[in-house]
């Protein structure tokens, strides 16, 4: 797991008296195409290596880090967990990178080539080339 683009403990202060993971983990500018490539040369194309990264930036999604791991296998993308963390933040209706997800469309049935090639000579048979088209492929 790798936790990139954070500040941890943004306050000595609150730091000191309440101690880490207190809410001053505060964003930072970070530019993951660049910061990744060394680690993603090395193991981005493994397979059976899972890399997540967790960010708190959640508009660096859809600009750098979606395309990145849909072109790294061992790179998995965790939620912004810092916006997960705020009541408006849980009744969010889904992840940044689902917003424009569409679903996939149920599979075609398959052609029957003897249907189709039935339906094309019927075709010709309209205009009159019925007789060259079927000599021509049988």
């Amino acid at each position: 797991q790798i936790h990139p683009g954070s500040w941890r403990n943004h306050s000595p202060a609150v730091f000191q008296r309440f101690g880490r993971d207190k809410g001053f983990d505060i964003p930072t500018r970070t530019d993951y195409a660049t910061a990744l490539k060394p680690l993603l040369d090395c193991v981005g194309l493994e397979r059976d290596l899972t890399v997540i990264l967790f960010t708190l930036d959640e508009t660096s999604y859809s600009r750098e880090l979606a395309p990145l791991a849909g072109v790294y296998p061992a790179l998995k993308l965790g939620p912004a967990w810092w916006f997960h963390d705020s009541p408006e933040g849980m009744r969010r209706p889904s992840h940044p990178m689902l917003a424009n997800a569409q679903p996939q469309p149920e599979p075609l049935p398959p052609v029957s080539l003897k249907g189709l090639f039935a339906d094309y000579i019927s075709a010709k048979k309209l205009v009159g080339k019925a007789k060259e088209t079927e000599s021509r492929w049988k």
